[in-house]
């Protein structure tokens, strides 16, 4: 019965620890009130059941009055643990008889109450120590975040920093690399002016030379004209002066030939337009016979010219006609002419009479019934008298 009410009271939950600070009646002093600690020890010595929650008495005068140690002391608190480790003499528990039934609240042994009190105490300073440790974790906590955040504002302001510098350094290196360019051109020009001096008289004689023999003149005057302006009296001066006056020379025999040419064209064209005169005034009677068409056709080609005779064959197709005239009725002289069947006010027939005016268009090739290849004078008519 002494084991189970032993697990029963280990088992419990603690309440709450609270001190009963009231001022008791008959000018008692306050009491704590009884813990389970205090009772799993009384029970743990079968002391019989009392009610823990009576205070203690104020002792007699006749008995000393035992002081109640100071808790913040070393020498106290070891001996709270020592008391709390060990609760009383009592020594084992006392066997259990059969006649006497085991209280369910035993009797705390005495002593015990202030044991209690002392752990109760021991308690309340602990939390109050961690209390005080919470606060000072707080204020270092606290203190970190403000440094951590003064510390970002700092690695802001110090990457700003670096940014305006990165571009102070930027903007240097552009005009670093500006002034370099322009030295660059400068070294340049003046390079190309170093080899103009040294070899720039050669060089523009040699470009000389080159559009004489190219029989570019224009150009080798206007080259000389710059050369002279640059090295006026220097050897390449003299030399390519005697090529400009070649030059010159040239072209005034280019001109000369120009100009004959242009004569020459002119007069032909003057003459040109004078036969066409006289071939216009005398119309298609320039006397030119069949006999001379003939022999030279080639000398008479687009001359004008005007036959009369008899129609041996007539052809008409969709746009042209074709008659082989006997002129003056002599079949050993046979015309082969062409026309536009529109020239005439009616169709012509074989055996007519006609007379018919066009121009000499050579010698003309067929090919006759016994397989011969015959060639006579070709007229190429504009107009027809029936």
């Amino acid at each position: 019965m002494n084991d189970d009410n032993r697990n029963n009271s280990v088992n419990d939950k603690p309440e709450d620890v609270k001190l009963d600070l009231r001022k008791p009646e008959n000018d008692q002093p306050p009491v704590p009130p009884s813990s389970p600690l205090d009772t799993q020890e009384a029970n743990s010595h079968g002391a019989q059941s009392t009610d823990l929650s009576l205070p203690f008495r104020r002792p007699d005068s006749q008995e000393p009055t035992e002081a109640i140690p100071d808790p913040e002391s070393k020498k106290s608190r070891k001996s709270w643990k020592d008391a709390l480790k060990k609760p009383g003499k009592a020594g084992k528990e006392p066997a259990d008889s059969g006649s006497s039934p085991a209280a369910p609240y035993p009797q705390k042994p005495k002593g015990q109450g202030k044991a209690g009190l002392v752990e109760k105490i021991d308690r309340i300073l602990a939390n109050r120590k961690v209390g005080w440790t919470l606060l000072i974790c707080t204020l270092v906590f606290g203190a970190s975040t403000c440094s951590y955040c003064s510390s970002g504002s700092s690695t802001s302001e110090t990457i700003s920093d670096l940014r305006s510098e990165v571009q102070s350094l930027e903007n240097k290196n552009e005009e670093q690399s500006e002034r370099l360019r322009d030295k660059i051109r400068e070294n340049k020009s003046l390079q190309n002016e170093l080899d103009e001096i040294k070899n720039g008289p050669d060089a523009a004689l040699r470009e000389v030379r080159n559009a004489f023999e190219a029989g570019e003149y224009d150009k080798v005057k206007t080259l000389y004209a710059d050369l002279h302006t640059k090295y006026n009296g220097m050897e390449q001066d003299q030399e390519a002066k005697k090529l400009a006056d070649q030059a010159d020379a040239e072209l005034e025999k280019a001109a000369e030939a120009k100009r004959q040419e242009e004569e020459a064209k002119k007069k032909a064209a003057e003459e040109e337009a004078r036969r066409k005169a006289e071939e216009e005034a005398r119309g298609y009677e320039t006397g030119i016979t069949y006999e001379q068409l003939a022999r030279t056709p080639d000398d008479f080609v687009a001359q004008k010219v005007k036959f009369t005779g008899k129609a041996v064959q007539v052809l008409y197709e969709d746009d042209i006609a074709v008659i082989r005239l006997a002129v003056d009725s002599d079949y050993d002289h046979m015309l082969y002419c062409m026309f536009d069947p529109s020239i005439t006010p009616s169709r012509i027939l074989e055996d007519d009479i006609i007379t018919v005016y066009g121009a000499s268009t050579g010698m003309y090739s067929y090919t006759s019934v016994l397989n011969a290849t015959i060639s006579i004078p070709s007229v190429l008519v504009d107009k027809i008298d029936q």
